[in-house]
């Protein structure tokens, strides 16, 4: 697990810790409360047409996460009358929601974002919140810095969108043709540090 600070939203919002914190904090109590679980019976019910994973995208997702996340518990749900205009998928705790045919790197980023879930708690839908309207938003600067955050292991300068991101695009490297080695060492040592079991890569 991480450390206490690795605990706190990971990239930090200059001037306004103490307003991220209480937000952070009504969300734990509602995961003590079993909101979030109360909240996804309330989803299932209601979105009656959710499904579960079918094999081929756990093996999709199994290929990243391996056995660091529940692929019993993550549904989808295909809301295709709803936003038609534009291609669009979110995360509901463990439910996966798109109005759109879903491709490997979409499913990835937002199995990520359903790992985040169920390693943080319901905290992980602020965290997101906040990253997506942040100066860096998904954008994490590529491989060389990610390899420099690796080498540092400061992965709290990561944050929740980036951090999905980074695993998204560790996926297409992994299937592409061609890729460069050296720059899959590089993602494959990130997620080891996220306590997502990669191959045992040698220094």
């Amino acid at each position: 697990m991480f450390n206490k600070h690795e605990l706190l939203v990971h990239y930090r919002y200059s001037g306004i810790g103490v307003i991220v914190w209480s937000y952070e904090f009504v969300f734990y109590i509602l995961d003590i409360l079993a909101i979030p679980e109360l909240f996804q019976t309330i989803i299932d019910f209601i979105h009656w047409k959710n499904r579960p994973l079918n094999h081929e995208e756990k093996n999709i997702i199994k290929s990243v996460f391996n056995d660091s996340i529940n692929l019993n518990t993550i549904s989808l749900d295909l809301y295709k009358h709803y936003f038609s205009d534009v291609a669009m998928a979110f995360v509901g705790f463990n439910t996966i929601f798109f109005n759109r045919k879903i491709t490997g790197e979409l499913l990835i980023h937002e199995a990520s974002h359903c790992w985040q879930y169920q390693r943080f708690g319901s905290v992980y839908i602020i965290r997101a919140l906040l990253a997506q309207n942040s100066n860096p938003g998904y954008n994490y600067g590529g491989v060389h810095s990610l390899e420099n955050i690796v080498m540092s292991r400061q992965i709290k300068r990561i944050n929740y969108e980036q951090q999905a991101e980074i695993i998204t695009d560790y996926y297409s490297l992994s299937n592409t043709k061609f890729a460069d080695p050296g720059e899959i060492k590089i993602y494959k040592n990130y997620l080891n540090l996220l306590k997502i079991p990669q191959i045992i890569i040698n220094k």
